[in-house]
This record gives C-alpha cells, sequence and structure tokens, in this order.
C-alpha cells in the first residue's frame, strides 16, 4: 500500500503508514508482546520512510532511510537478503543521481553480488543489476567500463526475454549512448537502430521513445556527416512527437 500512495504521489500517506508501523510496534514493545520477525517490520517501515523522504525531496534522508532499513533487515534472524538487494538498488540509482559514484557503486555492486549469487548469471535480476551498473558508470563518465558491464546485460536480457521485450529495447538504447561516448559513432548508430526495432515490435510504430531516439540518431549522424540519415532521424522524431504533443 506503501509503494501505491509513493506512486500516486501521495507521499504524506506513506510516511503515515510507516509511522503507524512504527508505533504499533513501539507499542507491542513496551507491552513485551512478541512479535514475529520485528527487525524486518522496522526494516520496512523505514523503507517507507525512504520513499516519502525521496517523494519531499529530501533526498540525503532518503539515503540515510535506506542504510538503517538494511541493518534493520540484517538483524533480523530471517533471510531477508533479497530485501537487502532490492534497497541497494533503490540507494544505488539514488546516490547515482545525487553524483555520489564511490557509494553508488558499493550499493549496486553489492545488489549484484547477491542477485548473481542467489540467480545465477544468466537471470534478468542479474541482467538489471548490471545495467544499473552500467548506467552508473556511464554517468560517471567511465564509458568504458558501462560498456563492458551493459554488453553483457544485453546479452542476458536477449537469452532470457522474448525479442523486441520493453527490457531489451531500454538496454540497446542506453549501449548506444555509451557507445557514443566511446566515440564508436557507427556502434552507437547500430545500437539505436536496433532499439527503435525493439520500441516498435513492443509497443508500435508511434511510442514516444522511438521519438526519443531517433532524436540521438539525429545528432549521432549530423555529427558524422551523414546528412541524409539525419534527416531522415529527425523526421522520424517530429512525426512521433506530432502524434504526442500536437495538441500542445
Amino acid at each position: 500500500l506503501s509503494n501505491l500512495y509513493f506512486f500516486k504521489g501521495e507521499y504524506e500517506k506513506t510516511l503515515a503508514l510507516a509511522e503507524e508501523v512504527e508505533q504499533s510496534l513501539d507499542a507491542a514493545e513496551k507491552e513485551k508482546t512478541d512479535i514475529h520477525d520485528e527487525h524486518a517490520l522496522r526494516g520496512r517501515a523505514l523503507e517507507m520512510r525512504a520513499l516519502a523522504a525521496y517523494g519531499d525531496l529530501d533526498y540525503q534522508g532518503a539515503v540515510a532511510r535506506y542504510d538503517e532499513a538494511k541493518k534493520a533487515f540484517a538483524r533480523s534472524g530471517y533471510d531477508h537478503q533479497e530485501d537487502i538487494g532490492r534497497i541497494n538498488t533503490n540507494q544505488g540509482m539514488l546516490l547515482v543521481n545525487l553524483s555520489e559514484f564511490d557509494r553508488a557503486r558499493q550499493s549496486l555492486n553489492a545488489a549484484y553480488d547477491y542477485f548473481s549469487a542467489r540467480y545465477g548469471e544468466e537471470h534478468l535480476k542479474t541482467a538489471i543489476s548490471l545495467h544499473n551498473i552500467a548506467y552508473a558508470e556511464l554517468t560517471a563518465g567511465d564509458a568504458d567500463r558501462a560498456a563492458d558491464v551493459m554488453q553483457r546485460a544485453v546479452a542476458i536480457y536477449e537469452k532470457v526475454l522474448e525479442p523486441n521485450h520493453e527490457k531489451i529495447a531500454n538496454a540497446l538504447f542506453l549501449l548506444g549512448r555509451i557507445k557514443y561516448a566511446q566515440g564508436d559513432i557507427g556502434a552507437a548508430d547500430a545500437a539505436l537502430v536496433r532499439a527503435i526495432d525493439a520500441f516498435r515490435g513492443a509497443f508500435g510504430p508511434d511510442h514516444l521513445m522511438i521519438g526519443t531516439v531517433n532524436v540521438y540518431l539525429t545528432q549521432y549522424r549530423a555529427e558524422t556527416g551523414d546528412v541524409e540519415r539525419a534527416f531522415q532521424a529527425v523526421d522520424e522524431a517530429k512525426r512521433v512527437y506530432d502524434i504526442h504533443f500536437a495538441a500542445d
């Protein structure tokens, strides 16, 4: 329920649920009532607090609540590594957006270590973890590291998902941007063309991301003097954007 409130933008309700859980736990502790897996419940309440803080733009507060949540789950006598892996993922991506790349790497690498060990190298959760690391490395300016990791992620996605899946399309879009950052515009162009095909296969010819990827293609082709194909890309971007934004 707290996640639903978060996605609806009702952050005060997310926080209220966290407080309700914590108050119930405090009351039970005061009355010496035994509660099954109390530490995990406190961990989930702290995770709710992190979501509420994020929604209120208190990003450092969200990072701190995630740290506290991980510690609470770790104190449980039960296996909550899956919860800690999820929190490391969310915390790591938040830290990337805060440009705290060393801490982001710690969280995202910890998530990858858990998911790859738990599910194996060729699993969707492992691919998602690699995808997140690649995004972090590109944002941090290490395109070579990002490329190595992203190519692994794409290979897993293509093995475990059906062709033209949305995750494959998004992965190829990121791979294209990484290849551009490496200076390999030919490979960037090829990856973005594949991304467009995947988005088209997943959502049809008029999906907004097809316009967005074509904007990137326009830039890359213009930089190499491929003017004719640059105009093809910008015309396709305009066609898609006209469908979505004509009323604006």
